[in-house]
């Protein structure tokens, strides 16, 4: 059986995280939102750079649980890196005369 969680916390929890980003986006300078808009689009479009990303994040977990997460989204961007370094072959294994 799961564990039921406190309706009033989970309350305070949803209506902080709306304000959250808002507050924090309000208290940020120009140049620290931009800054941060870069490294979140770095993030999302450049495989090498999430790979650094995840690979700082399991030196940081605390937990066995975070850290194995963190592991595994290690292995997915050097995948992902790995797939790019690979030339692209346009005519796939037809082209190749066998």
């Amino acid at each position: 059986m799961g564990r039921r969680k406190n309706a009033a916390a989970v309350t305070l929890g949803r209506r902080g995280g709306r304000r959250g980003g808002p507050a924090r986006a309000a208290a940020l300078t120009t140049e620290q939102l931009a800054a941060a808009a870069r490294n979140a689009n770095r993030c999302r479009y450049d495989p090498a750079y999430r790979l650094e990303v995840w690979r700082r994040r399991v030196e940081m977990a605390r937990s066995p649980a975070a850290r194995r997460r963190a592991e595994e989204r290690v292995r997915e961007a050097e995948r992902a890196v790995a797939a790019l370094a690979e030339p692209a072959d346009p005519l796939g294994d037809a082209g190749r005369g066998e």
